[in-house]
């Protein structure tokens, strides 16, 4: 009978080590399950943090550029204005009008005109010999 016992109590002990096993196997897979929801929590939450900083760095530069940009807006327009006025910013057409056209049309008019004067002395001589 002791050895019935004996036997009997392994195989409670026996029983009840599986079920402890079963046990902190479950409590692990738990505990291992938790922290990586915590970590997954607190990596979301450094990623919104991250997000709403450069959101906040967008709307900032959006503003800064805004702002400098009527500002300079009408800065440029009236120091454009003065440059142009004193002579500093030339128009290209007018620029090359003055360069190009004005010096080919003096040319071409002073051939022209040296034409003349050599055909008017031409006529000049001719009608004076007869």
């Amino acid at each position: 009978m002791e050895e019935e016992e004996i036997m009997s109590l392994r195989d409670q002990q026996t029983a009840y080590e599986e079920l402890r096993f079963r046990e902190k196997s479950r409590l692990k897979r738990l505990e291992q399950r938790e922290q990586d929801v915590q970590k997954e929590r607190v990596a979301i939450i450094k990623q919104s943090m991250i997000n709403v900083r450069e959101e906040k760095d967008v709307e900032q530069r959006v503003c800064v550029s805004t702002y400098s940009s009527s500002l300079l807006g009408n800065l440029l327009g009236a120091t454009l204005t003065i440059l142009k006025e004193d002579g500093f910013i030339r128009d290209e057409f007018k620029l090359e009008m003055e360069n190009v056209f004005l010096p080919w049309l003096n040319e071409a008019v002073d051939a022209n005109v040296s034409n003349c004067f050599c055909s008017r002395m031409i006529l000049d001589g001719k009608v004076e010999g007869n």
